[in-house]
């Protein structure tokens, strides 16, 4: 069993062989969740909040009414995102797995959580940088597009897909997984701007 600094290394370094030795464990939808997505999907929270945090203090002389208001609401922005992108890795996986019959893959859904749980991985690394948020943006996308990359090498390995509908099915996954993380988006805007309005100060 490969530890953590040596899954990450690997992904970095040799993500083909990664892959292979992923899809040949035997392991559980508990052990991804609580052994993987559950803390380094924490990362990029827990690093936005405090980056913005520190820009809203840069704003307290001038905003001062209002920074206890900005500061609940980038806390409970940060809990409400943490929990989104649980919810988008279940999401994709479960959609993921449907889709395997119209790609002639097979797989069932634990293999189909590893696919997306560690191919977000450089996402969530990169996320660490958004303690500074105009450089963790750009290392964001960059996280993205490599997390494009492993799904690609990830599909023949953990869901046996044929190599001539692994383009395919890798831009389907893409497709999903942007129409699912806008809507999701959407949905915590609209919980912090209902929480905004009680707890607007009144003048």
């Amino acid at each position: 069993m490969l530890s953590v600094t040596d899954r990450i290394r690997m992904l970095f370094t040799n993500p083909r062989d990664f892959w292979a030795q992923v899809a040949a464990e035997d392991t559980s939808l508990n052990a991804v969740y609580i052994g993987w997505v559950l803390w380094l999907a924490a990362l990029p929270a827990v690093a936005g909040l405090l980056g913005s945090l520190w820009w809203v203090g840069r704003m307290a002389g001038m905003l001062s009414p209002y920074m206890t208001m900005g500061a609940g609401i980038l806390v409970t922005s940060a809990v409400l995102g943490y929990a989104t992108t649980i919810v988008l890795v279940a999401l994709l996986s479960w959609i993921i797995k449907a889709l395997c019959p119209s790609f002639q893959c097979s797989g069932n859904l634990v293999q189909a959580t590893k696919t997306v749980a560690y191919a977000m991985t450089p996402v969530w690394l990169a996320g660490i940088l958004l303690i500074i948020p105009p450089l963790g943006a750009v290392a964001v996308l960059v996280g993205a597009l490599y997390a494009i990359y492993l799904t690609y090498l990830a599909l023949p390995r953990t869901l046996e897909c044929p190599e001539d509908k692994t383009i395919a099915f890798t831009a389907v996954i893409v497709v999903v997984a942007v129409v699912v993380n806008v809507v999701l988006q959407m949905i915590v805007s609209s919980l912090t701007l209902a929480g905004t309005s009680f707890s607007t100060p009144r003048f």
